[in-house]
Protein backbone atom coordinates (compact mmCIF):
# COMPACT_ATOMS: atom_id res chain seq x y z
CA UNK A 1 0.00 0.00 0.00
CA UNK A 2 1.22 3.19 -0.95
CA UNK A 3 1.64 6.20 1.62
CA UNK A 4 -1.15 8.03 -0.53
CA UNK A 5 -3.47 5.12 -0.36
CA UNK A 6 -3.06 5.08 3.22
CA UNK A 7 -3.05 8.66 4.29
CA UNK A 8 -6.59 8.72 2.00
CA UNK A 9 -7.58 5.58 4.05
CA UNK A 10 -7.44 7.59 7.32
CA UNK A 11 -8.81 10.43 5.95
CA UNK A 12 -11.72 8.93 4.69
CA UNK A 13 -12.53 6.59 7.38
CA UNK A 14 -11.38 8.35 10.06
CA UNK A 15 -11.26 12.24 9.78
CA UNK A 16 -14.09 13.99 8.30
CA UNK A 17 -13.17 15.39 4.80
CA UNK A 18 -13.15 19.40 5.71
CA UNK A 19 -10.33 18.23 8.68
CA UNK A 20 -7.87 17.95 5.83
CA UNK A 21 -8.66 21.09 3.93
CA UNK A 22 -10.51 19.50 0.84
CA UNK A 23 -14.21 19.65 0.29
CA UNK A 24 -16.16 16.77 -0.61
CA UNK A 25 -16.76 17.52 -4.36
CA UNK A 26 -12.96 18.18 -4.32
CA UNK A 27 -12.04 14.87 -2.26
CA UNK A 28 -14.51 12.92 -4.69
CA UNK A 29 -13.16 14.03 -7.48
CA UNK A 30 -9.55 13.38 -6.47
CA UNK A 31 -10.34 9.70 -5.71
CA UNK A 32 -12.17 9.69 -9.48
CA UNK A 33 -8.98 10.32 -11.12
CA UNK A 34 -6.54 8.48 -9.47
CA UNK A 35 -9.31 5.73 -9.79
CA UNK A 36 -9.44 6.53 -13.61
CA UNK A 37 -5.11 6.45 -13.45
CA UNK A 38 -5.31 3.00 -12.11
CA UNK A 39 -4.83 3.96 -8.66
CA UNK A 40 -7.18 0.76 -7.09
CA UNK A 41 -7.13 2.32 -3.52
CA UNK A 42 -8.92 5.34 -4.64
CA UNK A 43 -11.66 3.25 -6.74
CA UNK A 44 -12.43 1.37 -3.45
CA UNK A 45 -13.09 4.42 -1.66
CA UNK A 46 -15.05 6.26 -3.86
CA UNK A 47 -17.09 2.83 -4.15
CA UNK A 48 -17.67 2.94 -0.45
CA UNK A 49 -18.67 6.10 -0.46
CA UNK A 50 -21.49 5.77 -3.26
CA UNK A 51 -22.64 2.08 -1.62
CA UNK A 52 -22.84 3.98 1.69
CA UNK A 53 -23.90 7.68 0.40
CA UNK A 54 -21.61 9.15 2.10
CA UNK A 55 -19.40 12.09 1.59
CA UNK A 56 -21.15 14.12 0.00
CA UNK A 57 -22.50 11.61 -2.63
CA UNK A 58 -26.10 9.58 -3.28
CA UNK A 59 -26.35 6.20 -2.74
CA UNK A 60 -25.57 4.54 -5.76
CA UNK A 61 -24.90 0.99 -6.06
CA UNK A 62 -24.43 0.79 -9.80
CA UNK A 63 -21.15 2.66 -9.50
CA UNK A 64 -20.46 1.15 -6.01
CA UNK A 65 -20.36 -2.31 -8.12
CA UNK A 66 -18.69 -1.02 -11.01
CA UNK A 67 -15.60 0.94 -8.34
CA UNK A 68 -15.87 -2.36 -6.48
CA UNK A 69 -14.94 -4.96 -9.40
CA UNK A 70 -12.61 -2.71 -11.03
CA UNK A 71 -10.79 -2.41 -7.45
CA UNK A 72 -11.03 -6.49 -7.05
CA UNK A 73 -9.89 -6.59 -10.56
CA UNK A 74 -6.61 -5.21 -9.69
CA UNK A 75 -5.66 -6.76 -6.86
CA UNK A 76 -7.78 -4.80 -3.72
CA UNK A 77 -8.87 -7.99 -1.37
CA UNK A 78 -11.34 -6.08 0.48
CA UNK A 79 -12.85 -4.75 -2.89
CA UNK A 80 -12.99 -8.56 -3.73
CA UNK A 81 -15.44 -8.96 -0.24
CA UNK A 82 -17.36 -6.17 -0.93
CA UNK A 83 -18.48 -6.87 -4.71
CA UNK A 84 -19.65 -10.60 -3.07
CA UNK A 85 -21.27 -9.50 -0.15
CA UNK A 86 -23.50 -7.37 -2.85
CA UNK A 87 -24.10 -10.36 -5.39
CA UNK A 88 -24.54 -12.52 -2.26
CA UNK A 89 -27.04 -9.88 -0.88
CA UNK A 90 -28.50 -8.79 -4.50
CA UNK A 91 -27.69 -5.60 -3.85
CA UNK A 92 -27.40 -3.58 -7.19
CA UNK A 93 -27.32 -6.92 -8.62
CA UNK A 94 -28.90 -9.76 -9.34
CA UNK A 95 -28.42 -12.14 -6.03
CA UNK A 96 -25.86 -14.88 -7.08
CA UNK A 97 -24.39 -16.84 -4.32
CA UNK A 98 -21.82 -18.92 -6.95
CA UNK A 99 -20.26 -15.34 -7.83
CA UNK A 100 -19.94 -14.00 -4.17
CA UNK A 101 -18.64 -17.58 -3.61
CA UNK A 102 -16.26 -17.08 -6.34
CA UNK A 103 -15.46 -13.73 -5.36
CA UNK A 104 -15.35 -14.42 -1.35
CA UNK A 105 -12.43 -17.16 -2.31
CA UNK A 106 -10.50 -14.69 -4.09
CA UNK A 107 -10.25 -12.24 -1.15
CA UNK A 108 -9.54 -15.34 0.93
CA UNK A 109 -6.93 -16.58 -1.48
CA UNK A 110 -5.40 -12.85 -0.88
CA UNK A 111 -5.04 -13.63 2.69
CA UNK A 112 -8.30 -11.49 3.94
CA UNK A 113 -9.77 -12.25 6.93
CA UNK A 114 -12.72 -10.85 6.27
CA UNK A 115 -13.27 -12.79 2.64
CA UNK A 116 -11.94 -16.41 4.43
CA UNK A 117 -14.94 -15.53 6.90
CA UNK A 118 -17.45 -14.91 3.92
CA UNK A 119 -16.06 -17.84 2.35
CA UNK A 120 -16.61 -19.95 5.59
CA UNK A 121 -20.40 -18.45 5.87
CA UNK A 122 -21.45 -19.82 2.07
CA UNK A 123 -19.79 -23.38 2.90
CA UNK A 124 -21.77 -23.44 6.36
CA UNK A 125 -25.10 -22.74 4.34
CA UNK A 126 -24.11 -24.32 1.01
CA UNK A 127 -24.66 -21.07 -0.50
CA UNK A 128 -23.24 -21.39 -3.78
CA UNK A 129 -21.32 -24.24 -3.26
CA UNK A 130 -21.98 -27.74 -1.50
CA UNK A 131 -22.67 -27.27 1.96
CA UNK A 132 -19.53 -28.74 3.73
CA UNK A 133 -18.89 -28.12 7.37
CA UNK A 134 -15.83 -29.54 7.27
CA UNK A 135 -14.48 -26.31 5.05
CA UNK A 136 -16.62 -23.93 6.82
CA UNK A 137 -14.96 -24.90 9.68
CA UNK A 138 -11.46 -24.56 8.44
CA UNK A 139 -12.07 -21.01 7.02
CA UNK A 140 -13.32 -19.88 10.07
CA UNK A 141 -10.27 -20.97 12.15
CA UNK A 142 -8.43 -19.73 9.15
CA UNK A 143 -10.29 -16.10 9.57
CA UNK A 144 -10.14 -16.30 13.38
CA UNK A 145 -6.18 -16.98 13.52
CA UNK A 146 -6.43 -13.77 11.19
CA UNK A 147 -8.30 -11.96 14.02
CA UNK A 148 -11.60 -12.09 12.86
CA UNK A 149 -13.59 -12.30 16.44
CA UNK A 150 -16.86 -13.41 14.97
CA UNK A 151 -15.65 -16.30 13.01
CA UNK A 152 -14.57 -17.56 16.43
CA UNK A 153 -18.20 -18.32 17.79
CA UNK A 154 -19.46 -19.04 13.66
CA UNK A 155 -16.50 -22.00 13.98
CA UNK A 156 -18.28 -23.19 17.55
CA UNK A 157 -21.78 -22.46 16.28
CA UNK A 158 -20.54 -25.27 13.50
CA UNK A 159 -18.92 -27.55 15.15
CA UNK A 160 -21.51 -28.37 17.01
CA UNK A 161 -23.27 -30.05 13.78
CA UNK A 162 -20.25 -31.62 13.14
CA UNK A 163 -19.59 -35.32 13.56
CA UNK A 164 -16.39 -36.00 16.07
CA UNK A 165 -14.57 -37.11 13.04
CA UNK A 166 -15.58 -34.24 10.82
CA UNK A 167 -13.83 -32.04 13.21
CA UNK A 168 -10.47 -33.99 13.28
CA UNK A 169 -11.16 -33.36 9.02
CA UNK A 170 -11.54 -29.92 9.95
CA UNK A 171 -8.41 -29.57 12.30
CA UNK A 172 -6.32 -31.29 9.54
CA UNK A 173 -7.18 -29.01 6.79
CA UNK A 174 -6.79 -25.75 8.80
CA UNK A 175 -3.32 -27.47 10.09
CA UNK A 176 -2.60 -27.73 5.55
CA UNK A 177 -3.94 -24.39 5.24
CA UNK A 178 -1.17 -22.82 7.86
CA UNK A 179 1.76 -24.86 6.31
CA UNK A 180 0.69 -24.90 2.94
CA UNK A 181 -0.66 -21.15 2.84
CA UNK A 182 -4.26 -20.28 1.77
CA UNK A 183 -4.43 -20.43 -1.97
CA UNK A 184 -2.95 -24.44 -1.81
CA UNK A 185 -5.05 -25.27 1.12
CA UNK A 186 -8.20 -23.90 -0.90
CA UNK A 187 -7.68 -26.01 -3.72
Amino acid sequence: MTLRALAIGIALFLLPVAAHGQDEAAFNEDLREGCLAGAAIDCELLGASYYFGTDGLEQDLQRALGLYARACSAGRVRSCTNLGRMYHRGEGVVQDYSRAATLFHQACNGGYANGCYNLAITYHFGEGVMQDYVRAHALYNLAASQGDETARSSRDLVAQRMTPQQRADAQALARHCSETGIPACLQ
